[in-house]
């Protein structure tokens, strides 16, 4: 059910840029629609453990079968002077969903200001309004590789299929570059998101979830037969409809634009933590993140983000669910831009609070990852990136999975980016 409503939602947008893309090879209004294309060719060198895409509990998404070229694509389409249209494709062939599809697809109006604030709706199944980092075409960060571990489980598990409607004021009173963006949104599906994040932890990688993909989940105690949940499935669908209840977002954000942004947001999917569907559980997640922004002199970038929350699943035991974790994440990263050069540094730390009372899951964690990045554009189609991760991770059920209960992954990677 789930699946069915992201895509009837999903539909209407890729009906809608195909229709557009015929009227523009009629009309020759092609400069009506704007195409990103990127190629990606990479080379990793893994010391750690054997990835989650595999269904075991490394923090990276690179792998041993991980194929060495991906692509993406980011359709926009200006339907008419207050509507548009945007497709973003993801095509990699790593065995979890279809080697193509969507991460978002959705209408957006604006339609022609009456007064000073100006009015955005957005329709259709896009990435909650949270990320200062992930701001090129295609979601992905002009800055590093992997995102921060924040932008990694965001890529993962989060995805809003709904309506969004944003408000954007001018603030003269402060000057003239100075606006405030409110933002709300109401969404159905996403009642499994939580589920990697309790039972594998934080990650730090660039991998986004497709529609339809199936997230491997490593072996755990509970998930056994004969267990208390030996129901769910072996995979995560982290888009899928589980309870019928709707979720929602609100955020609000001060910018100046160019400058400085500081962007909060609260986002609860209002799930039934005993509901269950096709071996999918729905969990209650909701959580705070707040980010900033800061641009200096010498083209000096420094970004800061904090995420704080809970999730649970299950029925009530003691006052707690069955799996019931507090989680906390933060990043700090500075970048300079030089010329065609760009250095990155970044800086994380993650944990996961194990509240609830069932003493055979154990889910806490703790752990940091340094990221030390450079990039290099050759020109406007061709990128060169290098990077180097190192994850310190303490987590009691790495245990469970054969490992030790703090172990040390560092992953250096080479990747070339064509733009099409």
């Amino acid at each position: 059910m789930g699946r069915l409503r992201a895509v009837a939602l999903a539909l209407p947008v890729a009906l809608a840029t195909a229709a557009g893309s015929a009227a523009s090879a009629a009309t020759g209004s092609a400069d009506r629609a704007r195409w990103h294309l990127g190629v990606e060719a990479a080379a990793a060198d893994l010391d750690g453990l054997p990835s989650w895409v595999d269904g075991s509990v490394g923090k990276f998404a690179a792998h041993g079968t991980e194929p060495p070229v991906r692509g993406y694509g980011e359709h926009r389409r200006q339907l008419s002077d207050t509507v548009s249209a945007t497709l973003v494709l993801e095509a990699t062939a790593d065995g979890i969903g279809d080697p193509i599809n969507a991460t978002e697809a959705y209408l957006h109006w604006a339609p022609v200001p009456r007064s000073e604030t100006r009015y955005r709706i957005k329709v259709g199944a896009f990435y909650p309004a949270l990320s200062l980092e992930n701001t090129r075409a295609g979601w992905r960060s002009p800055y590093t590789i992997n995102y921060s571990a924040i932008n990694s489980w965001v890529a993962e598990e989060l995805r809003s299929t709904g309506v969004e409607v944003t408000a954007i004021k001018r603030l003269p009173s402060l000057g003239p570059r100075h606006r405030l963006i409110l933002q709300g949104s109401v969404f159905g599906g996403n009642d499994p998101a939580g589920s990697l994040l309790s039972w594998r932890g934080w990650a730090i990688h660039d991998r986004q979830t497709r529609f339809g993909d199936n997230l491997p989940l490593p072996s755990l105690p509970l998930n056994r037969p004969g267990e208390l949940f030996q129901t769910q499935a072996a995979v995560v669908e982290p888009f899928m409809e589980v309870d019928n209840r709707l979720g929602f977002t609100a955020a609000a954000e001060w910018q100046t634009r160019g400058r400085f942004a500081l962007k909060g947001l609260y986002y609860d999917n209002r799930g039934d933590p005993e509901a269950l569907e096709k071996g999918q559980y729905g969990w209650d997640t909701r959580f705070w993140s707040v980010g900033a922004r800061l641009a200096f002199p010498k083209k000096v970038t420094v970004l800061a983000q904090w995420m704080q929350g809970n999730t649970g699943m299950g029925p009530l035991m003691s006052g707690k669910h069955a799996i019931d974790n507090n989680f906390e994440s933060h990043y700090l990263l500075l970048s300079r831009k030089l010329g065609p050069h760009r250095l990155s540094a970044r800086y994380d730390r993650f944990r996961v609070d194990d509240v609830d009372i069932v003493t055979a899951d154990d889910n806490n964690e703790r752990g940091s990852a340094w990221t030390l990045g450079y990039r290099f554009t050759a020109s406007e189609r061709l990128q060169a990136a290098t990077e180097w991760t190192r994850i310190e991770t303490s987590r009691a059920n790495l245990v469970f999975n054969g490992f030790g209960p703090r172990e040390v992954e560092t992953l250096f990677q080479i990747r070339l980016q064509l733009a099409l």
